[in-house]
């Protein structure tokens, strides 16, 4: 019997539940462990892709649990997708706060974008898609979202896109991001480094078809800006 603790309270990743049978990761296994959960024990663990199963421990090891999935079932995609395109920040953990709050809103793409006054260049990947299995099974997610770390900013933002396509500004040429969202379409947005962006990638992106759009009258941290468009986005779309 499943408890219902369990089916409310915790889920569990492994990237590949085609199999019947699976060996958790060391770190998947000391949760358990900590649960105190023991063999015969069932639970639910999902791929990230959408996939949920229902599993039963058969080896709980000291670090690697054995599991075998007893069935599947696949959840649809969330229907309002949005990607977030943001700069590298300065600081390591205030990009990473971003992430696991907008992952936990749900968003589908998270992207790293360079830009002329970006003042670090590189990100640590393996900790950033650690902090989005950890924010998604905590949010009981079943569709975790895609990590991109692009090169540079004038190819991504060349990119074709079926979603409408806003930067956020500064400047005075804004509208609010409010009137900018139609309810029901993909959003991509742009978020700025600590300088926010330069006049000319503005003008670059206005030139392919982004709109430039405010968050607000306050002048806010790039972290909490990008939060700031997920839930203006996650709110006009949350019918």
């Amino acid at each position: 019997m499943v408890n219902p603790f369990f089916m409310n309270m915790q889920l569990y990743y492994h990237p590949d539940l085609a199999i019947d049978t699976l060996d958790l990761t060391e770190e998947e296994s000391v949760h358990l462990k900590v649960l105190r959960l023991q063999v015969g024990d069932q639970f639910f663990i999902t791929d990230g892709k959408g996939t949920k199963a229902l599993v039963v421990v058969e080896q709980n090891k000291r670090k690697q649990w054995t599991v075998r999935v007893l069935k599947r079932e696949y959840t649809n995609a969330p229907r309002h997708s949005m990607e977030l395109a943001i700069s590298p920040l300065k600081n390591n953990e205030r990009i990473e706060w971003l992430l696991e709050k907008a992952t936990e809103m749900g968003i589908m793409v998270f992207t790293i974008l360079p830009c002329t006054r970006s003042e670090r260049k590189s990100v640590n990947e393996e900790r950033l898609r650690k902090v989005i299995i950890s924010a998604a099974k905590q949010s009981q997610h079943f569709h975790f979202p895609e990590l991109r770390v692009v090169k540079t900013f004038s190819d991504y933002i060349t990119e074709k896109t079926e979603a409408e396509k806003c930067i956020a500004f500064c400047g005075e040429k804004t509208i609010p991001i409010h009137d900018s969202i139609s309810v029901g379409k993909p959003l991509r947005i742009l978020i700025g480094p600590e300088g926010d962006f330069t006049d000319e990638e503005v003008e670059l992106a206005v030139q392919q078809g982004y709109q430039s759009v405010s968050l607000g009258e306050s002048r806010l941290r790039s972290e909490t800006a990008g939060l700031y468009a997920v839930a203006a986005f996650k709110f006009l779309n949350r019918l």
